[in-house]
């Protein structure tokens, strides 16, 4: 961590001096749009370096003015840029990527303003330029997952508002992308998941718990033989779906065929700690959570939160005090580790361990 803030001043005034100079090229010159992109470029990398060094404020303003031309030169260059100038790092699909990287970048920005309605708005716009990119590049595997990516945030934004019909739709869309493994199916299960929690009773929730089993079943077959399916199928039926999706008897199944095929794989005996307390079996739960963390390296939020539950269900409060501390300094330190499962277990276990506060 050090390290890193001492190298995002460097890189904060590196990329400063090349947008000084990128404009100062500029001057004069508006007929020149593969310039004007490159600068937007590096409006977006001087996003993230204000953002490393603790400037928001300016990390956002620096992101929407790269969105900004970004949308303004895709509307004037539909096409590209390929009539205009010879460029690799200017083809059709590299451009909508980067705009899509904007839109995504902004999203974040304004949702650590607590503006999750803007964070909707860009994310819908990342998403159409990344599906471009898909359409642009048949075939190509990456563009699909970065595609996935932006439409699962897109799909956490409207639960957050609330928008069920939206979920169920993101979800669906999900659902069609041109990816026949297991994690598209996952996901999408995930995203239906979100869709019934908001849905009332009627034709629309049906469509989406339909939806939700039947990619459920998909990605179970197709990862019937993969350790990290199972146990993240597992994890994701004993916590992050939540009542009436949860399934706690059909989550130990799975954590019990992930240890059995990958009983040297970490993240199997945690599935399985998660399955076990969700099923009431606490103290087994214990002994496969210390399995886990033997046969791993590194300190994991998700694996310490899970114990403080645990520990919580044995009545070792100073026990699950110090875990669930210990998962919060993990995340401090590398909050890239942050996981919808993970996420979901945190929140339980402080609003857990706040109700024994006041007992």
């Amino acid at each position: 961590m050090a390290n890193l803030k001492r190298q995002f001043p460097a890189a904060l005034k590196h990329t400063l001096r090349s947008v000084e100079l990128r404009e100062s090229a500029l001057a004069g010159l508006t007929d020149r749009p593969d310039e004007q992109w490159r600068v937007a470029r590096e409006r977006l990398n001087l996003s993230q370096a204000y953002l490393g060094t603790g400037k928001a404020a300016d990390a956002r303003k620096s992101a929407e003015a790269a969105l900004s031309a970004m949308d303004e030169g895709l509307r004037r260059h539909p096409e590209g840029l390929g009539a205009l100038v010879a460029a690799a790092d200017l083809a059709p699909a590299r451009l909508r990527t980067d705009a899509a990287r904007a839109g995504y970048t902004l999203s974040r920005l304004q949702l650590a303003d607590k503006d999750p309605s803007g964070a909707r708005r860009s994310l819908e716009r990342a998403a159409e330029h990344q599906q471009a990119a898909v359409d642009l590049q048949p075939g190509q595997p990456v563009p699909v997952v970065m595609l996935r990516s932006l439409l699962m945030n897109l799909a956490e934004v409207q639960a957050a508002l609330a928008a069920g019909g939206a979920v169920a739709k993101t979800a669906a869309r999900v659902g069609r992308l041109s990816d026949s493994t297991w994690r598209n199916d996952y996901h999408t299960a995930r995203a239906y998941a979100l869709a019934c929690r908001l849905l009332g009773e009627g034709p629309e929730r049906e469509a989406a718990a339909h939806g939700l089993e039947a990619h459920l079943r998909a990605a179970g077959e197709k990862g019937r033989d993969s350790v990290e399916a199972l146990a993240n199928l597992a994890m994701f039926l004993a916590a992050e779906a939540a009542p009436p999706v949860r399934d706690a008897p059909r989550a130990l199944r799975l954590a019990e065929q992930a240890v059995r095929q990958g009983p040297a794989v970490s993240v199997a005996w945690m599935s399985l700690g998660i399955a076990r307390h969700r099923a009431g079996h606490f103290d087994r739960a214990k002994e496969a959570i210390d399995r886990s963390r033997r046969l791993s390296v590194g300190t994991h939020p998700l694996r310490e939160h899970a114990a403080a539950l645990i520990l919580l269900a044995l009545n070792d409060e100073a026990g699950a005090r110090r875990a669930f501390e210990r998962g919060e300094s993990a995340l401090r330190q590398v909050p890239t580790l942050s996981t919808p499962v993970g996420e979901a277990l945190r929140a339980e276990a402080r609003a857990a361990l706040a109700r024994k506060k006041r007992s």
